[in-house]
């Protein structure tokens, strides 16, 4: 592999996974050069795109949709290529195969289903009648498929007839529950007339008995802050009357957090000392930035004491799916249904079986199970 052609996998690769909704224009710009250089070098864009395609993740789907778009209108080579590989492609963008649905997140999926949708349509209004296979992707998409272009959200036959069948269950529900509303307001009428009676008398009562008891005293709001320096710099903003739940009892601070009384500074630094003696040298925040100016990778120098691994993702641009996925839900249920987790339940299952068993192992009817 050139020079030439290691650019453009690079190239294909930064405008793809940057997660932006929109093209970098300047690379945009650059991929086209070195794709009307050659056709072996198109082709090579062509299969770097379709790769990028198929990738788990709907935001490097769309921009890379993005791309094949641009180079689909600018190309007859590149339309050779498409066209050629069209149902895949369609597979890829509209996620026309119900077996393999588009990856997510969920609403750039969507976007991308529409784009490409747009795309095919007018695609097939311009080129339709070069390219017979083209025609015949749109006609099988608006028949078969029954995708309707002028739908703005793009959802396909399954997902429309879902929603209409949520739809349909939801109005069920709604005018179940007025019904029931309605029947159970008639049945309780009686009643609240009378609860309503009930709490005028027992009103009337406590007017008589009700007196007044004033308190001496008055509220005085808090003026002081707590004032402490926090680990990012700033001064703790606070107001807690006697102690801080971070901080401690609240002292006399100057403007630079540092206490007034010699006392207290004395003793701030004492426990100062004790935390830095306790912590290891590797954790020292000077020795941190330094290692992190080296080697370009963030140790969590900025949160000394942190518990940050440091790690730097490939691609920051591109939404996490991890991230999206790890919710408290999962955690939970990573924990309950962890092998160990069952284990433990079945083992005391069994115990209490067991111990069952031996209990009225010697009665008839407890024998027979």
């Amino acid at each position: 592999m050139d020079g030439m052609d290691q650019r453009l996998s690079e190239l294909v690769e930064d405008l793809t996974t940057s997660g932006e909704p929109q093209l970098n224009p300047e690379k945009m710009k650059e991929l086209k050069k070195i794709c009307k250089s050659s056709e072996e070098r198109l082709s090579h864009a062509y299969h770097l795109l379709m790769t990028q395609l198929r990738q788990e993740h709907a935001e490097v789907r769309l921009s890379a949709f993005q791309v094949v778009d641009e180079l689909f209108a600018r190309s007859q080579h590149f339309r050779t290529l498409v066209v050629a590989d069209f149902q895949a492609f369609l597979e890829l963008t509209l996620g026309t195969d119900h077996k393999q649905p588009l990856p997510p997140p969920r609403e750039v999926a969507r976007r991308l289903r529409q784009a490409a949708a747009r795309a095919v349509q007018a695609w097939s209004e311009k080129f339709g009648s070069a390219y017979k296979k083209l025609a015949l992707g749109h006609h099988f998409l608006r028949h078969s498929h029954q995708v309707d272009f002028e739908d703005v959200d793009m959802r396909t036959p399954v997902e429309r007839r879902r929603g209409e069948e949520q739809q349909r269950h939801r109005d069920r529900l709604w005018r179940a529950r007025a019904e029931q509303a309605v029947r159970e307001m008639a049945e309780t009428e009686e009643e609240v007339r009378r609860c309503l009676t009930e709490v005028d008398s027992i009103h009337a009562l406590d007017e008589l008995r009700t007196r007044r008891i004033p308190f001496a005293g008055t509220f005085e709001p808090v003026q002081h802050r707590c004032r402490a320096p926090r680990p990012d710099g700033q001064l703790c903003e606070r107001q807690d009357r006697l102690k801080c739940p971070f901080h401690g009892k609240i002292i006399p601070r100057d403007d630079a957090g540092r206490p007034l009384d010699p006392e207290d500074r004395a003793r701030e630094q004492r426990q100062q000392l004790q935390r830095q003696a306790e912590r290891p040298d590797w954790r020292d925040p000077e020795f941190l930035r330094d290692v992190e100016a080296a080697t370009g990778v963030d140790l969590g120098s900025a949160r000394a004491g942190g518990r940050g691994k440091g790690k730097r993702r490939r691609h920051p641009g591109l939404t996490d799916l991890r991230q999206q996925t790890n919710t408290a839900r999962t955690r939970i249920a990573k924990k309950i249904f962890a092998k160990a987790a069952v284990q433990r339940v079945v083992t005391a299952m069994t115990q209490m079986d067991q111990k069952k068993h031996e209990k009225f192992a010697n009665q008839f009817n407890y024998a027979l199970h």
